[in-house]
């Protein structure tokens, strides 16, 4: 009859991928290297349920649901680039959660004074993820004889982004060459963030108990 119905899953496995042997500006690998942090394993679900009134009318509800787990921007390891004691820079995903539902109706060929389309979508969605950065930096020994020392800065932000929406987009054929297109958009915005940060500086000499 005027019902419809859509469901749909998808998962994703994928490990670290490799960076083929070459030169890329500055950087030259001699051999193929791993890209630490590519790896990723997320999965989307998403249903949908529609009504048919009739030619003209119809009423549908959503429901859209990701889930990752960690993940980051990839980067090649400092041996892998003979540059073992260089600076290192590491920002991770750790999770992302994403879940959205909306309503909507949708007229068409209404023949109206003011309208021959209606696209009318209500709206709420949660994303909620966490942002790790990690920053290793070699700063050398103090003085000439003592180890190298060094400086590692550990941030760790998490976000909570809840948005109410309401999208209304209406269509009026003027003539057989003009349409006109109007409409209204509103939405609100509620973010909750939580930042934490620690900075570790070792300072290393040739002579305990230092």
């Amino acid at each position: 009859g005027g019902w419809s119905v859509g469901l749909g899953y998808t998962y994703r496995d994928a490990e670290n991928y490799e960076a083929p042997s070459g030169s890329y500006g500055d950087l030259t690998l001699a051999d193929e290297a791993e890209v630490v942090d590519t790896a990723v394993q997320d999965d989307w679900v998403d249903a949908y349920l529609g009504y048919r009134f009739s030619d003209r009318h119809a009423v549908f509800a959503r429901f859209d649901r990701y889930r990752a787990d960690e993940t980051g921007f990839g980067f090649v390891p400092n041996s892998a680039l003979g540059a073992p004691d260089d600076f290192e820079i590491r920002i991770l995903y750790p999770y992302q959660d994403f879940d959205k539902i909306s309503f909507g109706y949708e007229g068409s060929a209404l023949d109206a004074l003011l309208a021959d389309t209606v696209d009318l979508q209500v709206y709420y969605q949660d994303n909620e993820r966490e942002l790790v950065n990690d920053i290793f930096i070699d700063i050398g020994p103090l003085f000439p004889g003592a180890p190298n020392s060094s400086v590692e800065s550990d941030t760790q932000n998490f976000t909570d982004l809840e948005s109410w929406g309401l999208r209304n987009e209406v269509t009026k054929i003027i003539t057989d060459d003009q349409i006109l297109t109007y409409g209204v958009e509103v939405w609100q915005d509620d973010s909750n963030n939580t930042d934490v940060s620690t900075t570790t500086t070792t300072l290393r000499f040739p002579f305990p108990p230092f």
